[in-house]
């Protein structure tokens, strides 16, 4: 029994976890990315943004809180669905085999380029 009362308070120190990256991801949105975020707050689209860039992160096994900003500031500059509208952002970012630090710096780095041109 004190293994599973384990299991259930890792679970929820887990999820709390979740919570508080999600806050401190739209606190970061909300100071970076003002207009976007005024732009979610009226269309009370903040949640599913967030949520999404969550989701995103876990489904390309990143796992570094600053993995998690800089994927966050992507689909500030390039829209929500930029790992599906740009190939090389899936490539990159399907590179399991490669840490998710080393997939963020070049998805970054692309992104700077695309934002440009």
């Amino acid at each position: 029994m004190a293994q599973r009362l384990r299991e259930a308070q890792m679970r929820v120190f887990g999820q709390a976890a979740k919570v508080a990256l999600r806050d401190r991801m739209e606190a970061s949105l909300r100071e970076f990315w003002p207009e976007l975020s005024a732009e979610l707050d009226e269309e009370s689209a903040m949640e599913e943004f967030l949520g999404k860039a969550i989701q995103s992160c876990e489904r390309y096994g990143l796992t570094a809180e600053a993995d998690h900003f800089r994927y966050l500031n992507v689909m500030a500059l390039l829209g929500a669905e930029f790992d599906s509208k740009y190939g090389w952002a899936a490539e990159v970012l399907g590179q399991a085999s490669r840490r998710g630090s080393s997939r963020m710096d070049e998805v970054c780095e692309l992104a700077a380029g695309q934002a440009v041109a």
